[in-house]
Order: C-alpha cells, then structure tokens, then sequence
C-alpha cells in the first residue's frame, strides 16, 4: 500500500503519468501482475542515490582549508571533531547501504504523450506507453502489503545543490540536473536482503512481504492490480499498423478492458 513520506514530494492525485516499454515488458506486467523495481545503484546513472558535494565535503572536509572550517564549526556547535568524524564514517556507510536497499520504477510525468520518451525509450518503433495516474497507482498497491512511496525526482547541480533535509532516503529522489528532460516521478520501496543482518537471529529478521518476489541480485517484482493501474495504452507512433491489433488481443486474452490506442502523434491537422 501507498505510505507518504514527509521529505518525498509526491504530485497531485490527477497528475498523469507515462511509462514506456517493449510489447515483452507489457506481457510481464499482465502475465505477473506485478511492477519490476530495479535497485537505485543499478539504473545505470553513477550518481544514482550518492551525495551532493556540499554534503559530501560535509562528512569528509577535503583540503586543508576546508577541514579547518569543518573544524572550526564543529567546535562552535559544540560537538568534538573526533565524534563528528565517527558520525560521518556512520553516515557514509548508511548511505551506501540506502543505495543497496532501495529499489525503484520509473514513470514519466505529462499530460500528453512525449515524442522524446518515444525516441528515447522505443527506438525500433515495436512498444507501447501505458498511462495511470498518481491515484490510480495508490489504489493498484491499495490490497497489497507491498510498501511503496511515490515521489517526483529533483534535479541537481551536484557540484553546487544540496538538499535542505538530510533524510537518506531523499537522495534516492534525485538525479542530475542532464536528466530534467525525463521529469521523472518514482515508485520506490526499500528491502534489505537477508544477508545484510549478519548478527540478528533468523527468527527475527524482517518478514518479506507476500506481493514482493526477488527478480535478481538487482530488481525484485511487486504485485499491483493491473486493472487499476492502467488508464490506457498507447501504440507508439512508428509502429507497424498490426502492433495495435496483437496488443488489443493480449489485453482480452487477460480479461482485462483497457483501452488501446493509436498515438496521439499519429492525429492528422483538420487543414
């Protein structure tokens, strides 16, 4: 089910949103029911999950200069250099940790199709874009006990931004600013594997919930309601004209009746 977070920003109920796949990933989604979540550090972006600079430095003063001012006001806070540097190593190590333990997927958020989504994500022209909403996603987790956050991305100078919190979950929220073109809003939920509780007895180790299945070293799978989830599916605009039909049949064959759609790029002027 949906949980709000204080420091993730999630849109407005209405706000549509858009995920573009091949036709194999859309018959996985039906065939599983479920979402694939991939694990923040895995997306393929280093900076996925990391520190900004500012906060970086923070934890770790660089030049000499710097870890004079660190220092500097360290001791005005009243805090002993030695214990701050205990604090950062402990800092550092949980986000590292964060960037294990957190998975997430991806949408793009618009009103209307994004000709750049379609070039970007579906090149050999053979995919659809499903559409929801912020609200339909909720309801889809609503009778699961998958729990997931949804938050819009914020985009980084990391070499000069910095965020206003220090929850360690808010980094896995944001990319660099090269990325802003994606407008990106994401599913997230957190899981640490078995293995990362090396001195806690196997009798009390968190639960795995019932609607998550653990895809690989990277990704697992959580149950959604599809029926839910999907507003509408959209045929991408390069597509061969029988790609509309097979995937009419595919959402039949699954009982489901989701309307599917020519692109709205394909519209002819009326002059």
């Amino acid at each position: 089910m949906y949980g709000k977070h204080p420091n993730i920003e999630t849109p407005g109920n209405s706000v549509k949103i858009w995920r573009y796949m091949d036709l194999s990933k859309l018959i996985a989604l039906l065939e599983y029911n479920s979402l694939y979540f991939c694990r923040v550090d895995k997306l393929g972006d280093p900076f996925e999950g990391s520190l900004p600079k500012k906060h970086t430095l923070d934890f770790f003063a660089g030049t000499e200069d710097q870890r004079k001012l660190a220092i500097k006001k360290l001791e005005e806070n009243g805090m002993p250099v030695a214990d701050r540097s205990k604090e950062a190593l402990m800092e550092y190590s949980i986000v590292n940790d964060m960037r294990n333990n957190v998975y997430v997927n991806c949408w793009h958020m618009n009103s209307h199709e994004s000709d750049a989504m379609w070039k970007l994500y579906q090149k050999e022209g053979e995919g659809v874009a499903i559409q929801s909403t912020v609200s339909r996603v909720k309801k889809s987790f609503q009778n699961t006990d998958v729990g997931v956050m949804i938050g819009r991305v914020k985009y980084l100078d990391y070499e000069k931004d910095e965020f206003k919190d220090r929850n360690l979950l808010t980094f896995s929220f944001a990319k660099r600013i090269s990325f802003e073109h994606e407008k990106e809003v994401r599913l997230a939920i957190t899981y640490t594997p078995k293995e990362q509780y090396a001195n806690v007895d196997s009798d009390k180790l968190p639960k795995m919930p019932n609607d998550i299945k653990i895809s690989d070293d990277y990704g697992l799978y959580a149950k959604v309601d599809v029926k839910k989830l999907i507003n509408k599916i959209s045929i991408n605009p390069i597509a061969n004209e029988w790609l509309q039909a097979i995937v009419t049949k595919i959402i039949k064959r699954y009982g489901l009746s989701i309307p599917v759609e020519q692109s709205e790029l394909n519209k002819l002027p009326l002059f």
